[in-house]
């Protein structure tokens, strides 16, 4: 019996009011377990920091307070610090070209990403969760998994006004610190609002790709082969990048035990804290070697207009002779020139190689490529998606700081240190597709006709 226009308006309108009702209370739940689990684990390197007495002063309540400030950290919100005539150690302020000798207001965000990736897969899981019971098409699913971002986004940004902290570290001034109002929102909302829809959506399972909502049977499957060999570059990169770190440090060992020596420096329980901080930060680290060894730099720089030209320390540019960074050294930043790096650091370009190769080759075969010119098409969206994923990944491991007032040694008041993210997109879109396309082509070719 066919349907008066009322009639479909009323239950168009019911459907939307169940999307939009629906699935809270889960997501509430999945938002507030995830802020526990993560939370708890920040509290805890925050306290052995605070007992192991780190830092001169420190103890249990204001370690507490550190881990507190650690899960912000985790989502890479800024933390605002304030200080009357800024002091730095052994001459930092002057190599990271800050105001020594001025009061300073800045904003410093960095991430340790370990973290990040755990509250990640929580919140996606938590998503998930919600898609679940509430049920529905794709995109339906994709609506209530990203419900979770409101409540821990809300508990975020609620707990982050009774958040200040005091703190003097060795050799500086005191800082007073509290974490970024608007950030400690934003951050948490949109690395929730992701997770949750990726939950979501994955909750559809082979709906997602054999759905209706498809209007070819063809893309779904080639779609599908390159994300799964997008993600394989991404982390294939990123576990060559972090074994490369600790050949080095089996290489260098002298290094490695002056690393160690001063982690455990303050004692074992404030080590243990430190080290747990350090592998916390190892995706980071992961990051910054994965960049250059596509051809990019680990650089400092500053915001457009800024006085300082970017300092590059990491590029395959120094291996031509030259020092870096291409200036007398205490014209700019104040860093000492570096020189030319070894000749075997262009063992890294087998990093993003592997990389590729193995991601390509996953792509194919997930999309049962069995011509070149199939293999190509798979290979190259596959080098897309990676790029797409490092982009993110580079938006959290970049260190930035912001500075306020009008100082006129502060200029533009940005500085960022680490790979550059443009940079960084720009390789990784010429390694993965380029590579990706070369390398699907060659493999789809080699799989031949079934049979």
């Amino acid at each position: 019996m066919a349907h008066t226009f009322e009639e479909i308006v009323a239950d168009l309108a019911e459907q939307n009011a169940r999307l939009l009702r629906g699935g809270w209370r889960r997501a509430c739940i999945g938002a507030l377990a995830v802020i526990a689990v993560i939370g708890t684990t920040c509290e805890l390197v925050g306290l052995l920091l605070g007992l192991g007495h780190a830092v001169p002063g420190l103890g249990a309540t204001q370690g507490a307070r550190i881990g507190w400030a650690l899960f912000y950290a985790v989502h890479h919100v800024g933390m605002v610090f304030q200080t009357g005539p800024l002091r730095l150690p052994h001459r930092a302020a002057e190599a990271l070209a800050w105001p020594a000798g001025f009061p300073v207001t800045g904003t410093l965000a960095l991430a340790f990403t370990g973290l990040t990736a755990g509250a990640v897969w929580l919140l996606i899981r938590a998503g998930r969760a919600v898609a679940d019971q509430a049920g529905g098409t794709v995109p339906h699913r994709a609506v209530h998994g990203m419900k979770v971002a409101i409540p821990y986004a809300a508990v975020a940004y609620g707990a982050a006004w009774a958040l200040h902290l005091r703190l003097r570290l060795p050799q500086t001034s005191t800082f007073s610190v509290h974490p970024s109002r608007v950030a400690s929102l934003m951050w948490p909302l949109c690395i929730a609002a992701l997770s949750g829809l990726v939950g979501g959506v994955s909750s559809a399972r082979e709906e997602l790709w054999f759905s209706e909502w498809w209007e070819s049977r063809s893309w779904p499957g080639r779609w599908r082969a390159a994300i799964a060999g997008g993600w394989t570059m991404l982390l294939g990169g990123l576990a060559l990048s972090a074994l490369a770190l600790c050949a080095l440090a089996v290489a260098r060992p002298a290094d490695a035990s002056a690393f160690l020596r001063g982690v455990f420096a303050g004692g074992p329980l404030a080590g243990t804290g430190v080290l747990l901080l350090s592998i916390a930060a190892l995706p980071n680290a992961a990051a910054w070697i994965l960049e250059p060894a596509m051809g990019g730099c680990v650089q400092a720089g500053g915001g457009a207009g800024g006085p300082l030209p970017p300092y590059c320390f990491v590029s395959y540019s120094s291996l031509v002779g030259h020092r870096l960074p291409g200036v007398p050294p205490d014209q700019f930043w104040g860093f000492p020139a570096i020189g030319p790096a070894p000749h075997s650091y262009l063992a890294f370009l087998a990093i993003p190689l592997l990389a590729v190769i193995v991601g390509a080759i996953r792509a194919v075969r997930r999309a049962d490529a069995r011509t070149g010119k199939h293999g190509i098409l798979v290979g190259a969206m596959a080098g897309g998606v990676f790029a797409v994923l490092f982009l993110l990944v580079l938006a959290l491991v970049a260190v930035t700081v912001r500075m306020g007032g009008s100082l006129a040694l502060v200029t533009s008041g940005y500085y960022r240190y680490g790979p550059y993210p443009a940079y960084g997109f720009g390789l990784a879109l010429a390694w993965g597709v380029g590579g990706g396309a070369l390398v699907g082509g060659i493999a789809g070719r080699l799989r031949g006709p079934p049979g």
